[in-house]
């Protein structure tokens, strides 16, 4: 890890618990880690991208890159995975009974049900 350049996604500042490269070497007890070394992103599907091409390692949203893990295209080697991220489903109050709103809410319930058990 010391040698490989860090890529990071500067918009998840924003969030209330953003993954961040000092919070993962935190939880992984990796002291030695230059966190503010690598290049920055404003956009996670770039980061995506960069790691993609080679140029550097990322902490990415799981649920973005699902198909990059499963295909070998991007490698999960070790954690500490980050938990950090807040998803919301929001549709017009009206339609809460809509068969196709509750449809929507179920599958994306499993689907992000199923991710959990994949990492």
């Amino acid at each position: 890890m010391l040698k490989q350049n860090l890529l990071h996604c500067e918009w998840q500042s924003t969030l209330r618990k953003p993954s961040t490269w000092r919070t993962w070497a935190q939880r992984a007890a990796f002291v030695e880690l230059d966190c503010r070394a690598g290049t920055v992103f404003s956009d996670e599907s770039h980061a995506i991208s960069a790691a993609i091409a080679g140029q550097g390692v990322a902490l990415l949203s799981t649920s973005l890159i699902e198909p990059e893990l499963r295909s070998g295209v991007l490698l999960q080697p070790f954690g500490p995975v980050l938990n950090t991220y807040a998803f919301y489903l929001v549709y017009p109050e009206t339609r809460e009974a809509d068969p196709h709103v509750q449809d929507a809410c179920a599958w994306i319930h499993a689907q992000a049900q199923a991710s959990l058990l994949l990492f």
